[in-house]
């Protein structure tokens, strides 16, 4: 579970498996003016927007092995290639919050997306991979109720970067998250969450493709929002004048 404020406002984020008790999401509502819940059973709450998405999912409760030989051989194949070149890095856990949030700034831009604000990456766990000392592609992930979600992917692949480095960055990208499934795997997460999937949307083709790659099993997913009034005044404003998003 995530807490924060903005512009003194309480906000919350959490991920939950299932939701048993209604009290404490009622609750939570008198402490906080937005509260982002992630869960995976579909429930009516009094005061929140809900949305049905799908996921792909990794479980991570069998051995790295099994967990390893889940992924498809091209992605196997290129995270071999990661293993014998000792020029990348792989960090969890990064406080190069600079590089680490100027990556998620231009990765965003490039999309044609608002970024996040800064305190929503880097309170997030930070997996990164560095090659030649320069950062190259970081993810950062929400651990809450004993999953991993992946909320975002920031690289340079997007930047003015030569075929050979892109091809290192794609390699570096598919390694992370295999680091991720063996960090899950030591804690006895139940699942690593890889986050939404549009699977009718052409131009997400890429995404799909990229996540799919470690796993075949998709799960409904729904994301709850409660937001005040005071909160969606807030959001309009940063929105507008700063050009961020709030997640």
């Amino acid at each position: 579970m995530n807490h924060f404020k903005i512009y003194g406002l309480n906000c919350t984020r959490l991920v939950r498996n299932e939701i048993f008790n209604d009290d404490y999401f009622e609750n939570l509502k008198k402490k906080n003016d937005y509260i982002y819940l992630i869960s995976y059973q579909k429930k009516e709450l009094k005061d929140f927007r809900l949305m049905e998405k799908v996921t792909p999912i990794i479980r991570t409760t069998f051995d790295k092995e099994k967990i390893y030989r889940n992924f498809n051989k091209t992605t196997r194949n290129e995270i071999n290639k990661t293993l014998n070149n000792r020029n990348l890095l792989f960090k969890y856990d990064d406080n190069n919050n600079k590089e680490i949030y100027r990556l998620h700034v231009n990765f965003e831009n490039s999309q044609g997306r608002m970024p996040l604000l800064k305190r929503d990456i880097l309170k997030s766990k930070i997996f990164s991979a560095y090659y030649n000392n320069h950062l190259i592609t970081s993810m950062a992930c929400m651990e809450d109720d004993n999953i991993m979600r992946l909320a975002q992917i920031a690289s340079m692949r997007n930047s003015d970067v030569n075929n050979d480095l892109k091809k290192i960055i794609s390699n570096a990208s598919r390694r992370i998250m295999f680091e991720i499934c063996k960090y899950c795997n030591e804690k006895n997460y139940q699942f690593f969450d890889l986050g939404i999937v549009n699977l009718n949307d052409k131009s997400k083709k890429g995404v799909v493709n990229f996540k799919m790659s470690f796993t075949n099993e998709l799960i409904n997913t729904y994301i709850y929002r409660f937001e005040t009034k005071k909160f969606l005044s807030i959001k309009s404003y940063i929105n507008d004048k700063f050009k961020f998003n709030i997640h």
